[in-house]
């Protein structure tokens, strides 16, 4: 195992890691003879500057250079046990620049140790990382399991079961995996062939894909999976008790709609040429921003998922499209008899944000071709109701009250305008009916005489009142209903309202 510290430089290109039983102090020479096929002379190429943010690079180093003199002279060939080797590693910028020489201080002497004979085992690992696998039908899960620091690491036992486990008891491994998880990763080996066992980088975790348990079935979707991983060594020692345990549940994708989050395209309509080959498409616009374009799913059978339509269109902007299913399949690949250009059709349109779309759906029918004039008129009998069916029950019992109280309203004011206007002579009775100066009849047709002789009545009366007023000289509080019949009698008897004289000799000629 080998580990350094990862350069910083901005011209960084890759990494050599060399290996000799004989001193690196100057490897410029052996560089000059493998710089074409590093590989062939057992040196590990790393063209990835760092592994992590802050930490450390590792690899696995299983080749070195034995034999010669020195290391210009000297081959590859596999790590010799209990041999003490020279290691260092040079760094080359992208115009290939390195040092080369002087490396005295920057090289370590290890020795190998063969202990495949020991009879400890590898360290038990901690729990793994159990999730589902994404987009998958809930057959699979992803397990991560941090590798084991045993220098003897022969393979990893991955065990699964849907019952609780820390024993692995009587169980099969589900899976067996290499020690270094049988993947490559990424900027290993070299500029040519690469050579096999020449060394490896080492990662902090390995991530395999688990799809049965141990005893051969299939992982099912919604059911629980406990997963332990054993490190097993070349001796095959290893801890199969007081196991650290993980555990998931696959999901079935399939069922989660991945564009929930997409508006639902409302106002569809579809209808058929003339020539039946054709179909136009319109919509309405959506205002959400995440949208970018619309898809068209057309199918001969009503359908909710579209993953279920035959016919998937490409992205189109804007809210009218042409779309047409032919030719139609074959019946070699289809069954023709449900493709039938003259039956019922469905199609739909989704938002599309530039990776998923909606699966859940509810096409509209295709309607078939009518004349401009008579499809304006159809549209225009429809569109003249669909009012009608967007008022809640509440609504239309307010809107007939409302009705009600209106007309109600307009029938009392018309009643009150249809009234005559009060005249108060209708409504006067016999007795208090003013008598016309001629004392006419019923009808003032004819004139009747006075009965009521007024110089033997109304002159003496008026006399008679005339001479029991007081004198100006006394102080005697004078009434309203006194004044009033003084003035009548000086109405009477010709008098004035002035205080001078009054010539009263007309009484006598009256009497």
């Amino acid at each position: 195992d080998v580990q350094w510290a990862p350069t910083t430089v901005n011209d960084f290109a890759f990494y050599v890691v060399w290996a000799s039983e004989h001193p690196l102090e100057n490897v410029a020479i052996k560089w000059m003879e493998c710089e074409e096929n590093p590989s062939d002379c057992g040196l590990l190429v790393i063209q990835q500057q760092r592994q992590s943010w802050n930490g450390p690079i590792n690899i696995v180093l299983e080749t070195a250079l034995y034999g010669g003199n020195s290391v210009s002279e000297a081959t590859a060939s596999e790590i010799i046990s209990n041999q003490p080797i020279w290691v260092t590693v040079t760094i080359h910028d992208i115009k290939g620049n390195a040092f080369l020489t002087n490396l005295g201080e920057h090289m370590t002497m290890v020795t190998p140790i063969d202990n495949s004979g020991d009879i400890i085992a590898p360290d038990r690992l901690p729990e793994p990382v159990v999730v589902d696998r994404p987009d998958d039908s809930g057959d699979g899960l992803l397990v991560s399991y941090s590798i084991s620091d045993a220098s003897d690491l022969d393979h990893y036992e991955i065990y699964a079961d849907i019952i609780p486990f820390t024993d692995v008891g009587s169980r099969d491994p589900a899976l067996m995996i290499d020690r270094d998880g049988g993947t490559n990763s990424p900027g290993q080996g070299g500029f040519g062939d690469g050579r096999p066992g020449g060394g490896r980088q080492v990662s902090d975790m390995l991530t395999i894909e688990l799809t049965a348990l141990s005893n051969g079935r299939n992982i099912e979707p919604g059911v629980m999976v406990w997963v332990a991983v054993i490190p097993v060594d070349t001796s095959d020692n290893a801890w199969y008790t007081d196991l650290n345990v993980g555990q998931a549940t696959a999901i079935d994708d399939s069922l989660i709609d991945p564009g929930l989050h997409l508006p639902v395209i409302t106002g569809i309509t579809a209808t058929w040429n003339e020539d039946r080959d054709e179909i136009t498409v319109e919509w309405d616009e959506s205002n959400d921003p995440k949208v970018v374009g619309y898809i068209i799913h057309l199918n001969p059978e009503f359908y909710e998922d579209v993953r279920s339509a035959y016919y998937q269109f490409d992205m189109v902007q804007g809210t009218r499209s042409t779309v047409t299913p032919m030719p139609l399949p074959t019946e070699e690949t289809n069954d023709i008899a449900a493709f039938d250009v003259n039956g019922t059709w469905h199609i739909s349109v989704v938002a599309y944000d530039g990776e998923v779309t909606r699966f859940g759906v509810t096409p509209v029918e295709v309607r078939n071709w009518t004349s401009d004039a008579q499809g304006l008129e159809d549209s225009n009998v429809e569109d003249s109701g669909e009012w009608w069916n967007e008022l809640s029950p509440m609504e239309m019992a307010l809107m007939a009250l409302l009705t009600l109280m209106i007309l109600l309203l307009s029938m009392i004011i018309v009643g009150r305008l249809r009234k005559p206007s009060f005249d108060p002579l209708e409504h006067a009775t016999p007795n208090w009916e003013l008598q016309v100066e001629d004392w006419g009849g019923d009808n003032y047709a004819t004139t009747m005489e006075p009965e009521v002789n007024f110089a033997d009545t109304l002159v003496p009366a008026a006399t008679s009142i005339r001479a029991t007023s007081p004198p100006p000289g006394i102080n005697t509080p004078v009434t309203t209903s006194v004044d009033d019949l003084e003035s009548l009698a000086g109405d009477l008897l010709g008098e004035s309202d002035k205080k001078d004289s009054v010539d009263t000799s007309f009484l006598d000629d009256l009497l």
